[in-house]
């Protein structure tokens, strides 16, 4: 990802590697979130730290890598007022990814 902002000189893209516990921006800087898959393993805790981070009517957006699996919605995430979205990976698996606006 890094390597594509770069190439095409992309200005208002930022890539973290971290926790997703922790994330080292104050309180509403992010009109959008993105995160590859990290919610899920307290979703309490992680989904406050993502909205913290995102202004008011933002969003959050979770995405999950692309494989062979076969997989269900997460229910938890559709719970918390997610919609999903979802395709065939190239590879066959189930890909589902996860918008939520966010209203403060």
């Amino acid at each position: 990802m890094r390597d594509k902002i770069k190439r095409e000189n992309i200005k208002n893209v930022i890539v973290v590697d971290g926790t997703v516990e922790q994330i080292p921006y104050e309180d509403n800087t992010f009109d959008i979130v993105m995160s590859g898959h990290v919610v899920g393993d307290n979703y309490d805790l992680e989904i406050a730290e993502l909205t913290r981070v995102v202004k008011n009517d933002g969003l959050i957006i979770d995405c999950i890598g692309e494989d062979n699996r076969t997989r269900e919605p997460d229910e938890e995430l559709l719970k918390r007022g997610f919609e999903s979205f979802y395709h065939v990976s190239k590879s066959g698996g189930d890909i589902y990814r996860y918008r939520k606006k966010v209203d403060k």
